[in-house]
């Protein structure tokens, strides 16, 4: 991804309270017939109001994004089963400082392919 999109998507990050973490995984499902793709993966604060988070990061989104390029978010909160997959892939978005991030670790070493 070009990484003045990866800036602008982290300052559209930064400013949306309760969004405490992202990432940029490049993610395959083998039963689809789509090639890999990235992904925007965010980690919200479970004490926010998800669906107001959500649709300010999607608006955002539409304003950053290429006309031909989509780009799907997966929301997660703190406590997911899939968040030390995601973590141990090492594709968090750099510059963002998570100013109100409850204390929930750090990357988890392992191998990309595990998060499935």
């Amino acid at each position: 991804m070009d990484p003045a999109l990866v800036r602008s998507i982290a300052e559209l990050i930064k400013s949306i309270p309760g969004i405490v973490e992202a990432h940029l995984p490049q993610c395959y499902i083998a039963a689809t017939k789509l090639g890999p793709a990235q992904i925007l993966v965010v980690v919200l604060n479970p004490t926010i109001e998800a669906e107001s988070a959500l649709k300010q990061l999607h608006e955002g989104l539409g304003r950053l994004t290429l006309p031909d390029h989509h780009l799907d978010v997966m929301p997660l909160l703190p406590n997911d089963n899939l968040l030390p997959g995601v973590r141990s892939i090492g594709c968090n978005v750099e510059c963002f400082q998570a100013t109100e991030a409850p204390e929930i670790g750090g990357p988890v070493p392992g191998k990309w392919w595990k998060l499935w």
